[in-house]
């Protein structure tokens, strides 16, 4: 079973700052609009604009202005905008892209777990669909709940779901501990068995 800290971690991610931008906590309505525009892992500066323009505001603030008729222009306002950033900061292009995946690799990262049972075979919805069906079809979350939800927190209340199901057992601290010193003790018992019989193989 996860501790505490894994839940508040869950609940309220660390804050990013991306091109002088304050990044919301990455919700699943983000990430869906990141992967229709084609920008959830960024590779080049345009990539990098657009998708600090939708993390930096609100999931459903972006949704209804995209299709707005004002959109194209805002789009390029941004672009000039934050373009001329990397003319003050000569490193800025390869650490602002850095950064931002990082935030969205955080963000995504599963927990460790157990896996109690083997799985029905792939999945073939993609996984942002896939986990919004489940919050959606197994937790009671509305469509606009669950892709207000932060990625953290919507991945942990997956995997909760699937632990009360008895499929998977979230990974503790104190699991991960023990399994380190497990190991460690097995290293040592390794060591001190090719020191004392050293024509074993």
């Amino acid at each position: 079973m996860a501790d505490a800290a894994d839940h508040l971690a869950a609940i309220l991610p660390e804050p990013f700052t991306v091109l002088g931008q304050r990044l919301k906590p990455l919700t699943l309505g983000h990430c869906i609009w990141l992967e229709r525009l084609e920008c959830k892992t960024v590779q080049s500066i345009n990539d990098l604009i657009c998708a600090v323009l939708i993390c930096s505001t609100d999931w459903d603030k972006f949704d209804r202005s995209i299709s707005g008729f004002l959109f194209p222009l805002k789009m390029r306002t941004w672009q000039w905008r934050l373009s001329w950033r990397w003319r003050k900061d000569k490193a800025g292009p390869l650490k602002a892209i850095n950064l931002f995946n990082d935030y969205v690799a955080e963000a995504c990262e599963p927990p460790d777990v157990f896996q109690k049972e083997s799985g029905s075979g792939s999945i073939g919805t993609p996984w942002i669909y896939h986990l919004k069906t489940v919050l959606q079809s197994k937790l009671g979350y509305s469509r606009d709940e669950a892709l207000a939800l932060s990625m953290r927190e919507a991945i942990f209340d997956y995997y909760s779901q699937a632990e009360i199901n008895g499929s998977i057992e979230l990974v503790s601290e104190e699991d991960r501990e023990m399994h380190k010193i497990a190991n460690e003790n097995h290293d040592r018992l390794q060591d001190l068995a090719r020191k004392t019989f050293p024509n074993l193989n």
